[in-house]
């Protein structure tokens, strides 16, 4: 059983300041036990998770970074097509996890397939743990 958990919310591109929803793994952080390791900077993600984070508006690809002299998949900026890098990501994350825009959204994908929908951690917890 591969089970991933994705967060997802609205955010501004950092260069253009166009509309986008950021995506981010939660793989490692410690409310997540389904994965023990993080996964910034991955250069591979499955492509039914990539089908279904678009379902959400979510556009990821695999880009080089210039920062990081390599490519990963990253959040990319539907309108300039920029990469908003995974550490500034995962920052946004950080300040919104326990307070969440009404945007947010837990996605639990199972094997590849859509399982659950939550709006906060704490209806994760509650739920699954």
């Amino acid at each position: 059983m591969k089970r991933e958990l994705w967060a997802i919310w609205g955010s501004k591109c950092w260069k253009c300041e166009g509309e986008i929803v950021a995506a981010m793994n939660t793989a490692g952080l410690a409310f997540n036990p389904y994965t023990k390791s993080g996964e910034m900077w991955s250069d591979k993600i499955s492509e039914s998770s990539l089908k279904i984070l678009e379902r959400f508006g979510v556009k990821i690809e695999l880009k080089y970074s210039k920062t990081l002299e390599n490519k990963y998949m990253a959040n990319v900026c539907p309108s300039c097509g920029a990469i908003q890098g995974d550490w500034f990501i995962n920052e946004e994350f950080l300040d919104i996890m326990y307070d969440p825009p009404a945007d947010f959204k837990l996605l639990l994908i199972d094997n590849g397939e859509l399982v659950d929908t939550l709006h906060t951690i704490d209806e994760f917890e509650v739920k699954y743990l």
